[in-house]
C-alpha cells in the first residue's frame, strides 16, 4: 500500500514531467479577446519555444548540467531584459533516445515583437556560438514568427487535464521554474564571461549535484507538504505508475 509520503512524492514527479520543465495568474495587464490574449499595448500574445538541442553521444548518460548552464547563462539575461513583456514563462527538460533526444526548452507567452527580439538575441549570443563550436549543443530551434497557432493560455498545458487546470497551470509551473533558476543562481553566482566551456560545465555539474541533493532531502516538506496544504490536505488519486 502506498503511504502519504510516497503519494506526495509521486505527485511532485508527475507534475514536473507531465509539463514535458514573478507575475502569476492572469492580471489586469492583459485582456481576453476571443481565444487569445492581448497585452496592454494591444498586441496579441502567443506561446513561443526556444528549443536547445543538446549533444548526447551514444552509450552515455545525458549531461543535465548543460540545462542549468543554458537556463542561467543564456535565458536568464533575456528574462531580465524583457520580463515586463512576458506574461508567463517556464522551462522544460527532457532526455529520451528519440528524434528530439536531450533537449532543453525555454517557453514563454508574449507578443511577436518580443519573441523576435529574444530569438535574435539568443541566435547572436556568443556563449551559444561557443557551445555549438564545442559540440555541446547542436542547434537552437525557434518557432516560425509568421505562423503560430498557440494563442490560448491553455495551449501548452496537457489536453487530458480539465480546462480549469489547463488555464491555471502556467502560473504554477512558472513559479517552479523561477525557484529552480534561483537555486542555480545561488550556487553559481555571477557568470564568468572569461571562463572556458569545460570550466563552466564543471561549475554547473557541481551546482546540479547540490540542487539534486536539495530536492531529495528537502522537497518533502518545503515543496510537497506546502503544496498539499494549499489544497486543504485533501487526498488525491494516483492514476498510473510513473517510470523515469
Amino acid at each position: 500500500m502506498i503511504n502519504i509520503k510516497q503519494l506526495l512524492s509521486l505527485l511532485a514527479v508527475y507534475s514536473l514531467i507531465s509539463g514535458c520543465a514573478i507575475q502569476p495568474g492572469i492580471s489586469s495587464q492583459g485582456l481576453e479577446i476571443g481565444s487569445y490574449h492581448v497585452s496592454e499595448t494591444g498586441k496579441p500574445q502567443y506561446w513561443w519555444y526556444a528549443r536547445f538541442r543538446i549533444v548526447w553521444p551514444p552509450d552515455t548518460d545525458p549531461d543535465f548540467a548543460v540545462d542549468l548552464l543554458l537556463a542561467d547563462a543564456l535565458v536568464k539575461p533575456e528574462l531580465h531584459a524583457y520580463r515586463q513583456n512576458i506574461k508567463y514563462w517556464r522551462f522544460h527538460r527532457r532526455a529520451v533516445r528519440d528524434n528530439a533526444g536531450h533537449q532543453f526548452s525555454f517557453i514563454f507567452y508574449a507578443d511577436k515583437d518580443t519573441a523576435s527580439t529574444i530569438y535574435s538575441s539568443l541566435t547572436k549570443n556568443e556563449l551559444a556560438t561557443q557551445l555549438r563550436r564545442g559540440k555541446v549543443i547542436d542547434e537552437i530551434i525557434m518557432d516560425n514568427l509568421d505562423h503560430n497557432p498557440r494563442t490560448d493560455i491553455k495551449d501548452t498545458s496537457d489536453k487530458n487535464w480539465s480546462e480549469e487546470i489547463q488555464t491555471a497551470w502556467p502560473a504554477y509551473i512558472m513559479g517552479v521554474s523561477s525557484m529552480w533558476l534561483q537555486l542555480i543562481e545561488q550556487e553559481i553566482g555571477d557568470h564568468d564571461q572569461a571562463a572556458d566551456i569545460n570550466s563552466l560545465l564543471e561549475k554547473y555539474r557541481t551546482a546540479n549535484r547540490k540542487i539534486t541533493t536539495l530536492w531529495q532531502t528537502e522537497a518533502q516538506h518545503a515543496l510537497l507538504h506546502h503544496m498539499n496544504a494549499i489544497f486543504g490536505y485533501e487526498p488525491f488519486v494516483i492514476k498510473k505508475a510513473i517510470q523515469f
